[in-house]
């Protein structure tokens, strides 16, 4: 099968979307398939996928470039002829590869891509449809505030970005306006939940083992998910049973309450609130795949090695 993988990127989150691009390509060429790996940000020049992740987004004006370039190649006739193998697998992570944009364009080429469908992946992709979905469904999500609370520890982040970055824990009302000043584009506030987190991958009909995350310096940011050492994910989670079943359930409730289904895959975050009961943070319609990534070590304990969860990913593709 020819595959093309594409990754790298726009977004802040370009080198994590690099590393996994590198990793499935390497592991798709491992199961004997024909792989080309295309940045849409930088084509024509040839895409440098390593597996190492680098510590910092691209700066501003080197990102704006990189959305400029990616946008103007996706009005490419020559651009769209070099993605012609079998499958697309989307590496992306973030902004237009993760937003649901670029994988409208394939639909309506009638391209096969991996991924979710793309109206499912822009819910995802914004945290406060997704929040609002979810609280629809009845799946316990974080309090929201439409105003900075005072004397309330609440957690500031974008609506609209992943990897943890630019996410940040305040202890009022001032720094809750200092990280929004910090933040372009629209901003969710959320309460601070005090207990552990989990994530749960589901590939396909499967629901994995959930993941225990725990943060070397007690904060789950963008260094401690992708830097040596940076934190420490046990999978299977060592919890009891019964939470072990209701964070399972949540993360299959979740996805199909966005509209997620059997021939799709994804990551659902969670939390423990003050009471020890799960919310669910999000659902990630493309999760990363790299060395340091949760959902190859979840698939990982469920009995998958790394090329057989791509091989995976490749099956459920539409």
């Amino acid at each position: 099968m020819k595959i093309t993988v594409l990754g790298g990127g726009e977004s802040n989150e370009r080198a994590v979307s690099a590393a996994s691009a590198a990793a499935v390509a390497n592991a798709l060429r491992a199961l004997g398939h024909s792989v080309d790996e295309i940045d849409p940000a930088v084509w024509p020049r040839a895409a440098t996928f390593a597996a190492q992740i680098g510590v910092d987004a691209p700066p501003a004006a080197e990102a704006k470039q990189l959305e400029a370039d990616f946008r103007s190649n996706l009005g490419s006739a020559a651009f769209w002829a070099d993605i012609d193998g079998d499958v697309v697998f989307l590496a992306l992570h973030g902004g237009i590869g993760e937003s649901g944009e670029l994988k409208a364009l394939l639909e309506q080429r009638g391209s096969t891509s991996t991924g979710v469908r793309s109206e499912v992946m822009a819910r995802s992709w914004d945290k406060a449809d997704t929040i609002a979905a979810l609280a629809a469904a009845s799946v316990p999500v974080p309090r929201s505030f439409a105003t900075p609370p005072d004397r309330t520890a609440c957690i500031v982040k974008p609506a609209l970005d992943g990897s943890s970055i630019n996410v940040f824990k305040c202890a009022d009302a001032g720094e809750i306006e200092a990280a929004i000043a910090r933040i372009d584009g629209p901003v969710l506030i959320e309460e601070f939940l005090p207990g552990a987190e989990f994530t749960v991958g589901v590939v396909g009909a499967r629901v994995l083992p959930p993941v225990l995350i725990e943060p070397g310096d007690g904060w789950f940011g963008y260094a401690a998910k992708y830097q040596p050492g940076g934190s420490r994910e046990i999978c299977p989670a060592p919890v009891d049973p019964a939470l072990n079943d209701r964070l399972m359930d949540l993360a299959t409730q979740s996805m199909y309450a966005l509209g997620y289904g059997d021939t799709s895959y994804g990551r659902v975050d969670l939390m423990l609130d003050a009471t020890g009961a799960p919310r669910v943070l999000e659902v990630n319609s493309l999760p990363g795949l790299t060395g340091a990534s949760l959902l190859p070590l979840a698939a990982g304990a469920a009995g998958w090695d790394f090329p057989a969860l791509c091989q995976e990913i490749l099956r459920l593709a539409t």
